[in-house]
């Protein structure tokens, strides 16, 4: 047995500056830490941001509990994700993400690996564009255990897309759309992705996340599985250390049509809870205005 994944990369667009017979700009800021220039802004009327260049991110632990009440099942959660993100001075971001977990569903062990990269254009503190490539790969030593280890026990999933984001000060919302292929043994089905976000901030270290998605899996014209996702969470970041605890719960539904009738699989109820270790920001508001913006969500809720 294996499982999927999925990634995410991003791309976005504006600028400004000042007329020159009324106000001389020098030809960089002096701050090290702020990315625009009058030759970027160079024709344009007014600019205002304060989006720094250079690394930052944030690597986090956490453990969730899956139950799948219509069999009475319940899986465990272990996992660790890294995030990097890199602003560039000419208003291009990076980021990179990575996370591994390993879950006992019931005493039998998987493995979960993933990794996407976002290219994303930045000019402003308001607004985010890009695009997304990500892949994973679910896996299990089931087989391999009951002497069957000519089974293949990999699950593969790439996909693609774009994604963009719109920021005001108390708040962040965000969408994404990616299409992919998801792989079993050579069988293949297609993967369409849909998501759209929020962020609310009750002040620069607490806030409040909501993220609802649908990923459709496709079988030629035999029919597709619809898993449809709501998450919400709560995040709150220390002010004298740059660590941030969170949790919140999680909820899945699986259906699956033949184009004619639709059959409901199943629900999973998913409770959460982490700490995450930031560098390079100085509060939960500023790493996402000024690092990694892109959510990773894995697509199964473990």
């Amino acid at each position: 047995m294996k499982k999927i994944a999925l990634a995410s990369c991003c791309v976005a667009i504006s600028t400004v500056g000042a007329s020159a017979a009324e106000v001389s700009i020098p030809n960089a800021v002096t701050s090290p830490n702020v990315i625009y220039t009058d030759n970027d802004r160079m024709g344009a009327s007014e600019y205002s941001s304060s989006i720094k260049t250079g690394f930052s991110g944030f690597v986090e632990g956490r453990y969730s509990n899956t139950q799948l009440s219509e069999f009475n099942i319940q899986s465990n959660e272990w996992g660790i994700r890294g995030s990097v993100n890199y602003n560039s001075a000419s208003l291009v971001g990076v980021q990179v993400d990575a996370s591994y977990s390993t879950v006992d569903v019931e005493g039998l062990g998987f493995d979960n690996l993933a990794a996407m990269g976002h290219v994303y254009y930045r000019p402003l503190d308001e607004v985010a564009a890009g695009a997304f490539l990500g892949g994973s790969q679910l896996s299990t030593d089931v087989f391999d255990n009951l002497g069957l280890s000519w089974i293949d026990s990999d699950v593969e999933d790439i996909i693609g897309g774009l994604e963009a984001a719109t920021m005001v000060d108390q708040g962040t919302v965000y969408g994404r759309v990616g299409f992919g292929r998801t792989t079993y043994s050579g069988f293949g089905v297609d993967h369409y992705l849909g998501t759209i976000g929020a962020r609310i901030y009750l002040n620069d270290n607490i806030r409040f996340d909501a993220e609802g998605s649908i990923n459709r899996f496709a079988i030629n014209d035999l029919g597709h599985v619809n898993l449809y996702t709501a998450i919400a969470s709560a995040n709150y970041r220390f002010n004298q250390v740059p660590a941030t605890i969170f949790g919140g719960y999680r909820y899945d539904s699986l259906s699956a049509s033949n184009g004619v009738d639709t059959v409901d699989v199943g629900n999973t109820n998913t409770f959460f809870a982490g700490l995450r270790y930031s560098f390079g920001s100085e509060s939960l508001k500023d790493e996402e205005r000024n690092g990694p913006i892109w959510s990773s969500n894995s697509t199964l809720p473990f």
